[in-house]
């Protein structure tokens, strides 16, 4: 990037009333001499030139109008670099068909004196160009009597000193462009280009709102604080390959048997669990059918085997089977109302003295 002072007449014709012309509109400006060296020509056109005064208006300050050059020559000649006049912060604009002017200027009591008097005629401004010649920058403007090339009404513009290099500056959109960010959400929202910043913000929180119920619907956690982040992270992982732990695989048969096989086996061990029988509640019947319990003894034999059913078996297994205790005394006869007298057998009073029972009344229960 190059830095370059030109001069232009102060007067010039066909600039709008109240406008400073700071640089003509032209793509092929060149100083008498052949300069610029560097590029074909300085070229100030409308895309450029709305860029520039865009990219000015960012600063708050004023641009200097200054005599000679001073400002850029004060630190070779240790003079002093008194300002002629100032353009106005805010107050660049490219006007078609002219060039980059200032709508809001002021020169100095002194520099006016100057000019009125004809003792200053020119101005020179000093301006950044990149290789091609393309004017993208504005360093300051100053009066002058030396100009490099006898300027007409075209406004030509002429080198005046050597050229500096000097940071370049990125040109920025005009002024009253719509600021790129804002831009950009209207274009993400589809919301018209007349929608004020506050209702931008309230339909982007609508949607981040829209995005995070959806999401949570899915399944899917998004990070309040960093919404499309982690929304396009999520994104991300759709299609990736599952894991390998989760890759549905053929069962192993060895350590899996279908479903159905399992719900047949728990209907049969169902089936074969109400099949079964009080092993306390049959051993207690068959000791009352063999002799070895009299009726009288089912209640307790029936606690004592369902207490301890071992311990139970150990006790029949001592009692012997009593036939006589397994039918009738009276041979299946009616007994007589005329008579009480039960015979006292041989086995009924062996079974009473087992049982520490009176005879006759075991006889009796017995009839």
């Amino acid at each position: 990037m190059k830095l370059s002072a030109l001069s232009l007449a102060l007067s010039q014709t066909g600039v709008p009333a109240n406008h400073f012309l700071i640089f003509p509109e032209g793509d092929a400006i060149k100083a008498k001499d052949g300069r610029p060296f560097d590029a074909p020509a300085w070229i100030m056109k409308k895309d450029n030139g709305m860029a520039l005064a865009a990219s000015l208006n960012q600063s708050a300050k004023d641009l200097v109008i200054d005599y000679e050059h001073q400002t850029i020559l004060s630190k070779e000649n240790g003079q002093p670099a008194p300002a002629a006049g100032w353009l106005k912060a805010g107050s660049f604009l490219y006007v078609d068909g002219v060039g980059l002017c200032s709508n809001n200027y002021e020169f100095t009591a002194k520099a006016k004196d100057y000019i009125d008097n004809g003792e200053y005629r020119f101005k020179s401004p000093v301006v950044l160009y990149n290789k091609a010649g393309v004017v993208l920058g504005l360093h300051s403007v100053a009066i002058t009597n030396d100009p490099a090339l006898s300027i007409l009404d075209e406004l030509k513009p002429a080198l005046l000193t050597a050229a500096i290099t000097i940071p370049q500056t990125k040109p920025q959109q005009q002024e009253n462009s719509m600021n790129p960010l804002l831009a950009l959400i209207l274009a993400s929202l589809g919301l018209a280009e007349t929608t004020t910043e506050e209702q931008a913000i309230a339909a982007l929180n609508q949607n981040f709102a829209d995005i995070k119920s959806k999401a949570t619907a899915k399944g899917l956690m998004l990070d309040d604080g960093k919404l499309l982040a982690s929304l396009s992270a999520e994104i991300a992982k759709v299609g990736e390959p599952i894991p390998a732990t989760l890759e549905q695989k053929e069962p192993d048969p060895a350590k899996y048997v279908p479903i159905e096989v399992v719900s047949a086996l728990n209907e049969k061990i169902a089936e074969l669990q109400g099949n079964q029988k009080d092993p306390a509640e049959e051993l207690v019947a068959e000791a009352l059918s063999n002799g070895q319990l009299l009726p009288a003894q089912e209640s307790w034999a029936m606690l004592y085997a369902q207490k301890d059913l071992q311990g139970f078996k150990d006790y029949l297994s001592r009692q012997p089977k009593i036939a006589a205790l397994t039918q009738s005394q009276t041979a299946g006869k009616p007994v007589s109302t005329a008579t009480t007298t039960v015979a006292l057998t041989a086995d009924v009073k062996l079974v009473a003295a087992q049982l520490g029972v009176d005879a006759k009344d075991l006889a009796s229960s017995m009839a």
